[in-house]
């Protein structure tokens, strides 16, 4: 009987470890890194964001940097995007900037509150089974790039930003990707 207690106990100890770190949502994110992991994450209102994989649903996440016109606009600009979504939860969330030169990216930090008549601006999009919403001046965010390095064709950086949705305030937050583009 004497065994039997020992070993019950040794399992009662053993499955008491120290790992509830890995339930908290913001250790569930990628780490924050620079050399082109292809990672994107963030919190939606507490909850981890993470996508993954791809597949025949198309990309899970991704990163560009194109040259577009528009009629409405006086110039063309220079458009960045980095985007997660996860076709299993049909949420998406997206960053954007409008630049009037290639020049114009750099390490630093941009508002994600409005976009100009011209196309130039910042912007962050959450995305539900309900709806596209978008930053706004009262509902706004910020993004930080931290690493930029075209010739390798790496950017990274973090972001946050809140949008409403439908009377409800939705909060971004603890955002970070590390791409290639």
């Amino acid at each position: 009987m004497k065994p039997l207690l020992i070993f019950v106990f040794s399992l009662i100890l053993i499955s008491c470890g120290d790992d509830d770190n890995n339930n908290e949502p913001i250790d569930q994110l990628p780490p924050l890194t620079n050399t082109g992991e292809n990672t994107f994450g963030c919190l939606i209102d507490g909850r981890a964001f993470t996508p993954r994989g791809g597949g025949l649903g198309g990309p899970s996440r991704g990163a560009s940097y194109q040259y577009l016109s528009n009629s409405d606009w006086p110039n063309p600009i220079w458009v960045f995007q980095v985007f997660g979504d996860k076709n299993n939860t049909n949420e998406a969330v997206s960053i954007n900037l409008g630049l009037l030169s290639f020049e114009d990216l750099t390490i630093g930090n941009y508002q994600l509150n409005i976009r100009e008549n011209n196309g130039t601006g910042g912007g962050g999009i959450y995305i539900d089974v309900a709806g596209v919403y978008d930053t706004t001046e009262e509902y706004n965010g910020l993004i930080t790039i931290t690493h930029y390095d075209y010739d390798n064709r790496i950017i990274s950086g973090t972001f946050e930003f809140e949008v409403e949705v439908n009377g409800e305030v939705v909060k971004i937050t603890d955002g970070r990707f590390d791409m290639d583009f």
